[in-house]
């Protein structure tokens, strides 16, 4: 191998080409290193934040210290001013200052950019021109229901003769139907692979390798259909909008499972939700209430979420429970229930 790089007529521009190669996998190893220490990285700091956040402890000392700062702030303020356009925009420019102060040490937060991770990967194997075309024509949303799946063949074998197929030609209804077959199994194994992801992000965060993974999934498996059926040959437009398609899935279910990581375990979040609240603490301080008062209200506030739950519960099991079962309109499925409503 080396004499064949080193002595043969070509030499010069195959040791060129293989320093090129030997650069890129340089360049690529030392990538991977890079991101999966940064991961890794990442992983256990939000790990850490979790950890810490979870103990009742730290939401207490949340707590404490925001009610303090809030009673201090109103009590030096109501003997300058009543105006509460003022107040509220004092409270708003010290809560900022507030919450950075306590939640100093939180990792700062991974901006969620789905479709722009997404374009990337799925430009490794395709140009990013056609990526950003076929993302915007939105054909990759019919994949599964389409009547004609003429534009993704390259080749149709019919007796034993390859035909190029034209865009226009259309494939026989059975073709159709093979095809379709495969967008809808796959977009139905890449859903359970989605859900088991889903898992994964509410305790960990996201991170773009699990998209990866997923369309990783979907080229296989659409590699795999072309190795056990050689009459039908897919294009890789084909492959492309199939992977377009799952992302828009997993779009939908990442971002709310990010959503749900973040509201139970960022306390910049938690953070954010208590606002109101000691926003109420501060106005009543600022209107001369005792703390007692502002103490009960705060409890109230509290529980009132819990107890509106306890009471919808409880009224649904009543209802449930007095209902006549032998109700003829309440009689049957579920889905003939939802067709008569």
């Amino acid at each position: 191998m080396k004499s064949y790089f080193e002595e043969g007529e070509d030499k010069d521009i195959l040791v060129q080409w293989r320093a090129r190669c030997e650069m890129k996998i340089t360049d690529l190893y030392e990538d991977l290193i890079r991101n999966t220490k940064q991961n890794v990285k990442e992983v256990l700091q939000q790990q850490h934040t979790r950890e810490t956040f979870e103990l009742q402890t730290t939401q207490k000392e949340y707590d404490t210290k925001l009610f303090n700062l809030s009673k201090d702030l109103a009590l030096k303020l109501k003997s300058k001013t009543t105006d509460e356009e003022v107040l509220k925009k004092e409270f708003d420019k010290l809560w900022d200052r507030w919450v950075t102060e306590l939640t100093r040490d939180t990792p700062p937060e991974r901006t969620l950019n789905f479709w722009g991770d997404a374009v990337q990967i799925l430009s490794l194997g395709n140009e990013l021109a056609s990526v950003h075309e076929r993302k915007s024509l939105l054909d990759y949303r019919e994949i599964d229901i389409r009547a004609d799946y003429s534009p993704y063949i390259l080749k149709l074998r019919r007796q034993k003769i390859v035909h190029y197929v034209p865009c226009m030609n259309q494939l026989s209804f059975e073709d159709n139907e093979l095809v379709r077959t495969l967008a809808k199994d796959v977009i139905e194994e890449t859903e359970k692979s989605i859900k088991k992801i889903g898992d994964r992000i509410r305790k960990l965060g996201d991170k773009d390798s699990y998209i990866q993974e997923i369309t990783d999934q979907v080229r296989k498996r659409v590699e795999c259909h072309q190795n056990e059926n050689q009459r039908i040959k897919l294009n890789k437009l084909f492959t492309l909008d199939l992977c377009l398609h799952v992302c828009e899935l997993m779009n939908l279910k990442f971002t709310e499972h990010h959503k749900k990581f973040r509201g139970a375990n960022d306390p910049r979040v938690y953070l954010s939700k208590k606002k109101p609240q000691y926003y109420s603490v501060f106005k009543n301080y600022c209107r001369g209430a005792t703390t007692t008062k502002v103490f009960g209200e705060l409890i109230c506030s509290n529980l009132r979420e819990s107890v509106l739950q306890a009471v919808y519960n409880n009224t649904a099991i009543g209802l449930a429970t007095n209902i006549d079962p032998t109700c003829q309109g309440l009689m049957g499925t579920e889905q003939t229930l939802r067709n008569t409503s």
